[in-house]
């Protein structure tokens, strides 16, 4: 930061601690920041002296002052930027004028804005979700990914539908992983219907059928990953709920309804799946079977989970 920011830590101590991680993409540096608070600026002076003369994007991820966080912040290294709080945890992409220029023509007017439109939360998801991944990019994958960005850059944060048109692949895939993980982190809601999801997750009810037209439907999805929760806590046999409570819990409106959903899916019963963990886990010395060792494949790809 210090590099292209005067920076002030904002509480009088000895103690500023800041745990940067930074990779190259080639295009462009991708980074995550956990810092204590600070405020930075870019004055004139270190425009004249360092001369540089790239973009950056930062987003500062939600907390409990939510005037500095959830948004998007545009900066221009060729321009002076005045006091600006930091969230204590961002991500940033540093992007060469030439590539910013050649996606948004009239990038420079964008300076200095903080964003909290639908399309800076869009670009905001993308950012997190390829800080999951950055650190183990292969060269190859690293030259896609950034140019894939780029084209993502330019529809979150220009006007032309060109450039939306273009970027439209990137932007379903964040859209589709937002939408799954509203639905796996409500799966107990049993409310929860594809307005409800849509709603959400800032998606027309359309927009979200055809996202979901791979797994067969919203409604096929969320009963897939019901069923999966289910099947992983039935075959723990540190697990001790009734396996009524477990339907409840999971947003089925009866066991008699979730039993035969169950077996539809597993072809086997959730009663079977509990005893056969039961016994696995019994200690004896000969071998005991695993719940799953007497399914197909098919079964096997059902349960996987990470």
């Amino acid at each position: 930061m210090a590099t292209m920011f005067d920076i002030r830590p904002t509480r009088d101590s000895d103690d500023f601690s800041v745990d940067v991680r930074s990779s190259h993409l080639g295009q462009m540096i991708f980074s995550t920041m956990r810092v204590d608070d600070f405020v930075f600026e870019r004055p004139r002076r270190k425009i004249r002296s360092d001369l540089l003369d790239h973009f950056m994007l930062r987003f500062d991820l939600p907390t409990g002052n939510a005037a500095i966080g959830g948004e998007l912040l545009v900066i221009d290294l060729g321009q002076p930027l005045e006091t600006v709080p930091i969230a204590r945890e961002n991500i940033s992409l540093i992007l060469p004028r030439e590539l910013m220029a050649d996606v948004l023509p009239d990038v420079e007017r964008l300076h200095g804005a903080a964003r909290r439109s639908d399309m800076a939360r869009l670009l905001g998801d993308y950012m997190r979700s390829l800080a999951q991944i950055v650190s183990s990019m292969e060269a190859a994958e690293a030259t896609r990914i950034a140019d894939a960005t780029r084209h993502l850059v330019a529809a979150c944060l220009g006007t032309s539908s060109d450039a939306v048109a273009e970027a439209r692949p990137q932007i379903e895939t964040v859209l589709l992983s937002r939408a799954r993980r509203f639905i796996d982190a409500n799966l107990g809601r049993e409310e929860l219907s594809p307005a409800g999801v849509a709603a959400a997750c800032g998606l027309s009810r359309a927009s979200l059928y055809r996202l979901f037209e791979p797994f067969g439907g919203v409604a096929r999805y969320v009963l897939e990953q019901r069923l999966a929760e289910a099947f992983d806590t039935l075959a723990d046999p540190a697990q001790t709920r009734q396996i009524a409570l477990i339907a409840h819990d999971l947003g089925f409106s009866s066991e008699s309804q979730f039993s035969r959903a169950f077996r539809r899916f597993y072809g086997m019963s959730p009663s079977d799946v509990r005893a056969s963990a039961r016994v696995a886990a019994a200690p004896s010395r000969e071998h005991r079977r695993h719940p799953l060792e007497t399914q197909e494949f098919g079964t096997w790809l059902r349960v996987l989970r990470s």
